[in-house]
């Protein structure tokens, strides 16, 4: 066995294709979901700075893979990764991470998450050998068509956003996320969502102003709802429900079989409550620990 290791900050769609069987491979033999800590759709349409890759390959066989993953502050880095289960305990993880927190150091990382599946004990060994610290948690839930509520959905008109919503947007989602209060920070990722393939984002309005958005993307096994937000002053007022509703069925027009997924901050209990009261159900969760 001679591993060797390649960094980049993008893959080919022959490198993403060999991510994905990786993926399927270890979702396979762990019963474990992990498929949105590694953010599928985001490293099929990888842009610099936001993400960066590491690989494991024995000869041609890739056997490992951690990703980089900022959102909104570069500064801030979540990492995911996984090894083939017929590699596992060869050191081959630890030389990815120690790798991935090279990485780190060079583009001088303010904070840096490892985000771990809930019910992994290898992921909670690996954390305590690390001296890392729980931070939060969140759940991935999935629509389920047998529980959903129809709502009046009357009112309700979800906007294909444009380059000349982003400020408006960028607002209401530092209002309701508190990304920090900088515009800077939001306003390219938002950008870069409006008009990328795999990507649409949803304004509504009430009397021609936005108060609510969310974005709907494709993760390749499933679709995603992310970045939903209600302005303050019209919450309360059911439109949370209705919003949600008009994504699945806008998402079912044009696609009726894979599954609706979104994820959701385990200590949110109104959100929780907002997604089960539409259809949703938890089907896993994540852990995220900080370095220290």
């Amino acid at each position: 066995m001679t591993i060797h290791y390649e960094s980049m900050k993008s893959l080919s769609e022959d490198q993403y294709n060999e991510v994905v069987r990786l993926l399927k491979n270890c979702e396979e033999h762990d019963k474990l979901e992990i498929a949105s800590s590694i953010n599928v759709s985001m490293i099929s349409k990888a842009d610099e700075p936001h993400l960066f890759f590491i690989l494991a390959y024995d000869r041609a066989e890739l056997v490992g893979f951690v990703g980089l993953y900022t959102f909104v502050d570069v500064t801030k880095v979540e990492i995911a990764g996984m090894v083939s289960p017929a590699y596992r305990r060869k050191g081959i993880f630890s030389t990815l991470l120690e790798k991935a927190l090279t990485v780190c150091a060079e583009r001088k990382v303010d904070e840096i998450l490892f985000v771990c599946p809930e019910k992994s004990l290898e992921a909670k060994g690996l954390m305590k050998k690390l001296g890392a610290v729980y931070s939060f948690s969140e759940y991935t839930m999935e629509y389920d068509e047998g529980r959903n509520n129809k709502y009046n959905l009357e009112s309700i008109l979800l906007e294909k956003a444009t380059s000349s919503d982003v400020p408006t947007i960028t607002q209401l989602l530092l209002d309701g996320f508190g990304f920090g209060g900088d515009p800077k920070q939001v306003e390219p990722l938002l950008t870069r969502n409006i008009t990328q393939e795999g990507y649409e984002v949803y304004i509504v309005k009430n009397d021609e102003k936005v108060f609510a958005t969310l974005t709907i993307s494709n993760e390749g096994a499933s679709m995603y709802i992310s970045a939903f937000t209600v302005s303050f002053e019209e919450r309360g007022k059911g439109y949370g429900k209705k919003i949600l509703q008009a994504a699945v069925e806008l998402i079912r027009k044009n696609d009726r079989l894979k599954p609706i997924r979104l994820d959701v901050d385990v200590s949110n209990e109104n959100a929780l409550s907002l997604y089960e009261g539409v259809g949703f159900r938890t089907i896993s969760g994540y852990d995220y620990y900080l370095n220290m």
